[in-house]
């Protein structure tokens, strides 16, 4: 059965008991508070108009929301003027003009309240499991896996750091963007943004933990970069859409993801010189590469997120390379990170 069905079975119930409430003879009824009736009669209809709402606004586009506000007041209020008539019949009721004000003022105030809970801006990263699973096959529809970043000079760097024994009771995440020109490993730009998370740990779904704070941070930026290499998988991914793939979804830029350990796919021997690399593949599928960035040292794996090919993933990584295994960008992103991380502890001392 639909929400809207059940909806409307809850209009139809709470109306009849608003019914069969009076059709009762006054005689049986015991006298309240002074006032105590007007009061029942504004809460009956305060909660009959926002169900209406709800009923009538149920799956229709938001831009019509203002004509249901209208028509669930109007129908609630023309309902409570026909339970008065319907009162003249019953023994020891009477017709009561001011309860019929209260029926309508309850009724403004429930439509108004249904219109206001249906209307205000809900947090898209606010859902579940399940939904999270939809979202992430829907936005993985998206994605171009083509585009060659050779020309590219403002590269920048993502990562995140957590707070899992936070006093504050949930868990905390800080996330860094750093903004370079790869061509001298200056930095042009960086932004954070750390905030309490809701979304719980599940593999596969990680991006729905991370990403609400990473988009928070690139959204603080004052120049953007021209493309992001993320800390976390690309398409080497379960379900193909790693952290890298979504965010560069979600901000429509051109993402790689480069990560330290394989989540998915099988690889053989990377040669030991800089820039070595060899395949990264799942049933015969081609998901990026595993790339030696610096002689001596565990190599990465590299797959491309959105707007960007394999090939040209790993062109990238390895032009962000300077010193150390890690791109710099991303470097500079973990340490900021975490820094924030050492100083959020502290003022909790």
């Amino acid at each position: 059965m639909s929400k809207k069905r059940y909806l409307w079975i809850a209009v139809i119930a709470y109306a009849i008991l608003i019914f069969i409430g009076s059709s009762i003879p006054g005689s049986r009824i015991k006298a309240g508070p002074p006032g105590f009736d007007k009061l029942i009669h504004l809460f009956e209809y305060l909660i009959l108009s926002a169900l209406l709402f709800a009923a009538l606004a149920s799956g229709r586009e938001r831009g019509s929301f203002k004509n249901y506000l209208l028509l669930s007041f109007l129908l609630a209020s023309l309902y409570g003027v026909s339970d008065e008539i319907h009162q003249l019949f019953v023994k020891g009721r009477f017709f009561e003009p001011l309860d019929i004000f209260m029926d309508s003022v309850g009724s403004l105030v429930g439509s108004y309240w249904g219109f206001k809970v249906s209307t205000r801006k809900k947090d898209p990263w606010d859902m579940d499991y399940l939904k999270a699973k939809q979202v992430q096959e829907e936005l993985k529809k998206k994605l171009v896996l083509e585009g060659d970043l050779k020309k590219v000079k403002l590269v920048a760097g993502a990562d995140v750091s957590f707070d899992t024994k936070s006093k504050k009771g949930k868990d905390q995440i800080f996330a860094a963007v750093v903004v370079m020109d790869i061509d001298t490993f200056e930095v042009v730009d960086s932004a954070h943004h750390s905030m309490k998370i809701d979304f719980p740990y599940i593999p596969g779904l990680l991006s729905f933990r991370e990403g609400p704070a990473i988009v928070r941070a690139f959204e603080k930026l004052k120049i953007l970069p021209q493309a992001v290499i993320f800390d976390g998988q690309g398409i080497a991914h379960q379900r193909r859409f790693g952290l890298a793939s979504h965010m560069g979804v979600v901000l429509g830029i051109p993402s790689v993801g480069c990560a330290k350990t394989r989540l998915v796919g099988k690889y053989g021997e990377v040669g030991l010189k800089k820039g070595s690399k060899t395949q990264l593949t799942q049933d015969g599928e081609l998901l990026g590469y595993v790339v030696r960035t610096k002689r001596g040292v565990k190599p990465l794996f590299v797959s491309p997120g959105n707007l960007i090919s394999r090939e040209g993933a790993v062109d990238l990584v390895l032009s962000s390379v300077g010193k150390y295994r890690l791109p710099e960008p991303i470097r500079a992103a973990h340490n900021l990170a975490n820094r924030l991380r050492r100083e959020f502890k502290e003022g909790e001392k």
